[in-house]
């Protein structure tokens, strides 16, 4: 047998082989579903912050719109600050505003991730809304 036909029988041998396929198959998905763990939590964790961003928000509103005095605005931060529990993020400064018997509030954030930093993304940006009236609307 010449050398050539040597190595289309080693070359047809290895095609036909399925062996250890699963080993490599397993190899080559662990990364990705990895990744969408990792996804997962952090999706969780800024879903968290949201979740008591809105609450503080909430409160800071409804606070303001109780208070109804000339100095709402201290009385919407004080309540914002006190209920505020963001863990591992950047929380900017809370916008108020009064129009039409209406108390409004908006905050931005930005949530650190831990891992969806290994496939470049450092950060998720948040905003929260909140209104209150004690007027019908």
């Amino acid at each position: 047998m010449s050398r050539t036909a040597s190595r289309f029988s080693l070359l047809r041998a290895f095609r036909r082989n399925q062996e250890g396929q699963v080993a490599v198959m397993f190899g080559l998905a662990a990364l990705p579903l990895a990744a969408a763990v990792g996804a997962a939590v952090d999706y969780s964790h800024s879903n968290q912050v949201r979740t008591s961003l809105q609450k503080a928000m909430d409160a800071a509103v409804l606070a303001a719109a109780i208070d109804a005095s000339p100095n709402w605005q201290t009385a919407a931060m004080n309540s914002f600050n006190g209920n505020l529990s963001a863990k591992d993020s950047a929380v900017g400064s809370p916008a108020f505003a009064l129009q039409n018997d209406v108390y409004s509030g908006s905050v931005p954030a930005v949530v650190r991730t831990s891992f969806m930093s290994l496939v470049g993304i450092d950060t998720v940006p948040l905003t929260v809304n909140s209104a209150a009236t004690l007027g019908k609307i």
